[in-house]
């Protein structure tokens, strides 16, 4: 991303050196990361994680409150099947939960994609148990498409249903009327 995205309280930008030790605070929490496939992260994974994204193309981008440049979760958003498609994706730490910081996030960065890429749908997936993510997909106003039954390994035992979120660029151009619409500075 070549540019940084902005809204009231937020600021989306690419990873910089020294992110980690942030990062690191909510990827090693179990209760945090439990519907993420990978799950918690260690230190080194972690690390290995936020370099990774810093310069190139980057995969995944941290979420800051713009007035304390606190660094609270961060965004992915990777190709899913073709150059055409691409999943979103967020992980907020459990001390901003609950604030619409997510939903905040995901939507100015939704809107700065179609504004200024050639991507022509995404999507985003959630265990039918993440109420939170599903509430983040429904408010930022992306359309349920499927309902994969038992298809998410959970632990040892269990298994969830996996809900696929999705908007395209087309129907998307026609909501910038929400009530927090990103700005965005180079």
């Amino acid at each position: 991303m070549n540019r940084s995205v902005t809204t009231k309280r937020l600021t989306i930008r690419n990873f910089i050196d020294g992110d980690w030790p942030y990062v690191y605070e909510y990827t090693k929490l179990e209760h945090v990361m439990a519907f993420v496939n990978h799950g918690m992260m260690t230190l080194g994974e972690t690390i290995r994680f936020v370099n990774e994204n810093i310069g190139g193309k980057p995969l995944a981008f941290p979420i800051i409150i713009t007035d304390t440049n606190q660094l609270i979760g961060h965004l992915t958003f990777t190709p899913y099947l073709s150059g055409h498609t691409y999943e979103i994706g967020w992980i907020i730490h459990p001390d901003f939960q609950g604030q619409g910081y997510a939903s905040e996030a995901a939507l100015a960065f939704i809107i700065h994609v179609f504004r200024y890429q050639k991507i022509h749908r995404i999507i985003a997936r959630s265990s039918s148990e993440n109420k939170p993510s599903i509430r983040v997909m429904e408010k930022i106003g992306l359309r349920k498409e499927a309902h994969f039954k038992m298809c998410l390994p959970y632990g040892e035992k269990e298994w969830h249903d996996e809900l696929v979120y999705a908007t395209l660029r087309s129907e998307w151009l026609e909501k910038l009327t929400y009530p927090f619409v990103a700005t965005f500075k180079k």
